[in-house]
């Protein structure tokens, strides 16, 4: 499994990649610190053929691009490609402006609050499972 996490802080970024290698032991996680560090990693796969990620966690609010402009630019016909790959938004901010950002985004696959756990992660993985995605 391939996952790509997008996160601009480096502890939560630690704490991730341990609950997702926790539960996914051979996982691949690939850590990007900005929406344009993430672009830059899916264009690398495209380019070079690989399997897609299985799913993306993105961070609403970081330096440089945030996960808001991530998903629209993954959103436009360039990236159409990778329009089929999960993405499910994770954010500290509970403010009601996020929920309404969520909704407008149709790519969001869901919405949770920070931090990660095993819990939220095997939920992710179920939905996976149950719609036929990729795991």
């Amino acid at each position: 499994m391939k996952i790509l996490v997008i996160e601009d802080d480096e502890v939560t970024n630690f704490l991730n990649k341990r609950v997702i290698l926790g539960e996914l032991p051979d996982a691949e996680v690939v850590i990007a610190r900005s929406g344009s560090e993430a672009l830059e990693a899916i264009d690398e796969v495209l380019q070079n053929k690989q399997p897609l990620f299985d799913f993306v966690l993105v961070d609403g609010s970081m330096p440089i691009m945030d996960g808001w402009a991530f998903i629209d630019v993954i959103a436009t016909k360039e990236y159409q490609s990778v329009q089929q790959i999960p993405y499910y938004l994770l954010t500290s901010s509970l403010i009601d402006e996020d929920f309404i950002n969520t909704k407008r985004r149709p790519l969001i696959t869901k919405f949770y609050s920070k931090p990660l756990n095993a819990a939220k992660l095997r939920e992710i993985l179920q939905a996976q499972s149950e719609k036929k995605l990729p795991v």
